[in-house]
């Protein structure tokens, strides 16, 4: 995390403690005696020391939602790739000190995003200049193929060496927030970890490159998501899928339903209303099967 984003974790913070003592002493004033039940819960007792209710601090739970990562699960109708799943089956935490456990897994994962985010930017610079193109919107990382070298004047040896400092770091987090792994999730870790722990593979293949990285990426924001809603943040479950690279190879599928096929051009249109060349490529799969190619500006004309 860059220290512009500790700042504003810190000021955050500030915020909430006030509004949290404030939401404390509106329920003293109301005869009830209130504690602090840990990120964000408010736990109601009578004079005997009973709980008779719990509330989250409405600061914090707005505080959450604001956050760009929970943006991305906001709207399933937006992200073509967020899909909503029903009501929460996720009991909420009411123990204040896990409470505030999984609160320091939200940082946590927040900081293994940014160093995933740092990966990519390596990745991406050790390529030729116009290998990849970053959207700005989405944080897209997408191979610009063919063509694609490793720079010529690239010190790889460093560029390997930063990357395996990368996967140490992420490898050194706990591999599930509240240590209790199914073995299918553990194999699941396995496999989107081992392209990462090798980073010649990543400098060798940039459409893996891209789609490793962003499985990762997504495998975190979804546990971000998760834990937020253990500390009841959110009531829906929803589930965000790994999006395609836009290669030949991992190209974007166009739905027969009018409105899911508007869906995701609007999101292509805005993903790529960025890029420097107007003409670069992204495949997409109509829903004859047939893989065809459109260019930035292409998709801008499919959006109504």
């Amino acid at each position: 995390m860059g220290a512009e984003d500790a700042a504003a974790a810190a000021r955050q913070k500030v915020v909430l403690d006030y509004t949290m003592k404030m939401e404390l002493e509106k329920a003293k004033q109301g005869g009830v005696i209130a504690k602090d039940g840990g990120a964000g819960l408010i736990i109601q007792e009578n004079n005997k020391g009973s709980r008779v209710g719990v509330s989250l601090d409405p600061a914090y739970v707005n505080a959450l939602k604001q956050n760009p990562i929970a943006v991305l699960f906001n709207d399933p109708d937006v992200n073509p790739f967020v899909r909503d799943v029903g009501a929460a089956r996720t009991v909420v935490q009411q123990d204040a000190k896990q409470r505030v456990k999984l609160e320091e897994d939200l940082n946590q994962i927040s900081g293994q995003l940014t160093t995933i985010r740092d990966m990519q930017n390596v990745v991406a610079d050790a390529y030729s200049p116009g290998t990849f193109f970053t959207g700005v919107k989405n944080e897209y990382l997408v191979p610009i193929l063919p063509n694609a070298i490793v720079r010529p004047d690239l010190n790889k040896a460093q560029v390997t060496n930063t990357l395996k400092n990368g996967f140490s770091d992420l490898s050194r987090g706990r591999a599930s927030q509240d240590g209790r792994l199914t073995n299918q999730q553990e194999k699941w870790l396995r496999d989107n970890d081992e392209a990462i722990s090798k980073p010649d593979g990543l400098l060798q293949n940039p459409e893996l490159a891209a789609k490793t990285l962003k499985t990762k990426e997504t495998s975190l924001l979804n546990e971000w998501y998760s834990t937020a809603t253990k500390l009841g943040i959110f009531d829906r479950d929803r589930v965000l899928s790994t999006p395609p690279t836009g290669t030949r190879n991992d190209p974007f599928n166009i739905s027969a339903d009018p409105g899911e096929q508007q869906r995701m051009y609007t999101f292509l249109a805005n993903t790529f209303n960025t890029v420097p060349n107007p003409n670069t490529v992204v495949h997409v799969r109509m829903p004859n099967g047939k893989v065809q190619q459109y260019t930035a500006s292409q998709l801008q004309g499919q959006v109504k």
